[in-house]
């Protein structure tokens, strides 16, 4: 009894109570005899009973789909709605709030995994989309834009630090490659003036000789 559902217990009493009136008329027959009285409020009372089952069929089935969407809901599936809602169903407004607020979170988590997405592969062009959406859903998407917007800057920042570097780097590259040059054109420079000094001394001693 206990692990029955609410729907087969409130069944179960129904059926118990249509069984007690049963017994009672097949009782009042046995000791006073048949009297159409007794079987027309039999009959009344059985058809309430069994009019009783069929109007908690729709709220009860109503439930159950609550319960199936929800459950997909609590697993992070927010694809499912409550469908075939009638305004004279006692559930209505909550199927209706249930299904709105799923309309807000669907299209949240879509927005922030969009967004999130495209900044990983660098691309911060892709903002979240709040119109639609209310109260703090559309305040976090808002909080996500700027977010987006301070990744953003700080690659920006780190991308123009490392052009910096690599162009200090071909900067230092230079200038040593320059001197380099430069020490090489002094060497140069060095054993011509050396070899113009040994011809002038070689000249100087024939010119010595020769007087």
């Amino acid at each position: 009894m206990k692990n029955l559902s609410l729907q087969s217990k409130f069944q179960l009493m129904i059926h118990g109570f249509n069984l007690i009136i049963f017994t009672i008329l097949v009782t009042v027959f046995i000791q006073h005899g048949f009297n159409i009285w007794y079987l027309g409020f039999w009959l009344i009372a059985s058809s309430y009973g069994l009019y009783a089952l069929y109007f908690i069929k729709k709220p009860f089935a109503m439930i159950s789909s609550i319960t199936a969407i929800m459950s997909e809901a609590s697993n992070g599936n927010f694809g499912q709605r409550i469908t075939n809602i009638r305004p004279e169903q006692e559930l209505y407004q909550m199927s209706w709030h249930i299904n709105d607020t799923l309309d807000q979170i669907e299209p949240f988590f879509r927005e922030v995994n969009t967004s999130f997405s495209a900044a990983s592969q660098g691309h911060y062009i892709r903002k979240t989309q709040p119109e639609g959406l209310h109260g703090d859903f559309k305040s976090s998407l808002s909080q996500v834009n700027i977010t987006l917007k301070l990744m953003e800057d700080n690659a920006i920042y780190v991308n123009r630090n490392q052009l910096l570097s690599q162009l200090s780097y071909l900067n230092i590259d230079k200038m040593l490659a320059n001197l380099k040059l430069n020490q090489h054109d002094m060497l140069n420079i060095t054993e011509q003036m050396t070899e113009v000094v040994d011809i002038a001394q070689a000249n100087t001693e024939e010119v010595n000789k020769a007087q």
